[in-house]
């Protein structure tokens, strides 16, 4: 499944409100939550240092002037390694960046660069968004729960997060499919990613409850996207 570049579609971040504090998950000896062995906070963490990394390509080429929607376009090509009409875009790309900058224009070899950069990042971030899928992730709630981690980098968006949950606790959205949606990732079949390593007992409950969690933030954003649309 195509996803868009990662620059796109971005909700606005949320205002800071008194937020809704969930459980906190089991700590390791030195007291810290450990996060380390949940799917939802392994796929997160490589999702958005892949997009950070596209993030910083693809800033460098819009400062030469080269235009978003050509930008997108050219990664489009470039993921379905369709070779010519990329040459051919990417020559367009230069011209109108000489014609903004002058001098100070990116050159075609610096494009080129930049971009099979930005195309080796994105294969790689579509890859691990199917994995995850294949493993019964919900990818719009997904999507949604890192872009507002990527719109608010001072806190990883903690504060819109919370808020979220806040909103969606006084707006009365029910709860009660929230046990069948962390079986999914107790019970569900294994992938290709390796296998998670558990306790036997001690903090099952509690790493439950942090998915649920998860999934809960992604699934509150889809209804306040869908809200705002409607």
């Amino acid at each position: 499944m195509d996803v868009a570049p990662a620059e796109e579609n971005r909700p606005p971040s949320a205002e800071a409100t008194p937020a809704v504090v969930p459980d906190q998950p089991a700590a390791n000896d030195d007291g810290v939550p450990d996060h380390g062995t949940n799917l939802i906070k392994r796929t997160v963490d490589e999702v958005c240092a892949l997009m950070a990394d596209v993030h910083d390509f693809r800033e460098d080429i819009l400062a030469h002037g080269v235009k978003f929607h050509m930008l997108n376009a050219m990664i489009e090509l470039g993921v379905h390694d369709k070779t010519e009409e990329l040459a051919t875009m990417m020559a367009t790309a230069v011209e109108v960046s000489v014609k903004a900058h002058g001098p100070q224009a990116i050159t075609l070899e610096e494009l080129q660069t930049n971009l099979d950069s930005i195309v080796v990042l994105e294969k790689d971030l579509r890859h691990v968004r199917h994995v995850a899928s294949k493993q019964g992730v919900h990818m719009q709630a997904f999507n949604h729960l890192t872009q507002l981690m990527r719109l608010n980098p001072g806190d990883d968006g903690v504060q819109a997060i919370n808020t979220f949950l806040a909103y969606a606790d006084a707006a009365g959205v029910p709860l009660d499919r929230m046990d069948a949606i962390r079986a999914q990732f107790t019970d569900g079949p294994k992938s290709v990613l390796p296998d998670i390593p558990r306790d036997d007992d001690v903090g099952v409950n509690d790493r439950m409850r942090e998915l649920g969690v998860n999934v809960l933030v992604g699934l509150a954003l889809t209804a306040l996207v869908m809200w705002m649309v409607l």
